[in-house]
């Protein structure tokens, strides 16, 4: 009785021990017994397969780093662009200009054209002239001198094909005090001559 007992609790250990994850080698498998049964298992397959399955995730987990640096490439090109852009939509830059050599001698806010500058000035009792170029189209810059002096215009004439306008406005009639504008357009330019009569 005493050794049926033993017997029993032998095997009964044992099977608890086996159902605890056994592993067992049988040459180049591995007997391994679990709660999910038994089964004869190769190693070096598994290390393989193992391996294999990393591998492909490292491969998958590549691309995405190569569409991410494409997208923040991308995103950084469309950035130069728009700022591109933005620089050739805003007004020209350009350095201040002294105009002090002429605007004491002409009516109080003289319109003078962008980034015009002067290249001479020539002044006596009975007059100034003085010599500018600006960049633009003289009919542009001729509109906006015809604006400046509005009514007090007495005469004008403009040759589109020659690309040259001129007008004549007085600032006192009887007093004989006017101005006189010239303009040429010479290729990206426009020369201004500008004649203010003294009384």
């Amino acid at each position: 009785m005493m050794k049926k007992l033993i017997h029993l609790l032998t095997i009964l250990s044992m099977s608890i021990i086996l159902v605890g994850c056994i592993s067992i080698p049988f040459g180049d498998d591995v007997l391994k017994i679990s709660t999910d049964g038994v089964e004869f298992v190769n190693e070096e397959k598994n290390e393989l397969e193992e391996e294999e399955v990393t591998e492909a995730q490292e491969e998958v987990g590549e691309p995405d780093g190569e569409i991410e640096e494409t997208v923040n490439d991308a995103t950084h090109e469309t950035e130069e662009e728009n700022t591109e852009t933005d620089s050739d939509n805003t007004p020209q830059q350009c350095e201040e200009q002294d105009y002090s050599a002429i605007m004491n001698d002409l009516q109080e806010g003289f319109f003078i054209p962008d980034c015009a500058l002067i290249e001479s000035v020539t002044k006596n009792e009975l007059e100034l002239q003085a010599y500018l170029t600006a960049e633009g189209d003289w009919q542009d810059i001729f509109t906006d001198y015809q604006t400046f002096f509005g009514s007090s215009i007495d005469e004008e004439s403009q040759s589109p094909a020659s690309g040259t306008a001129r007008l004549k406005a007085f600032q006192d009639k009887t007093a004989n005090i006017y101005t006189v504008i010239e303009l040429t357009q010479k290729e990206e330019f426009v020369q201004i001559r500008i004649i203010q009569q003294f009384p």
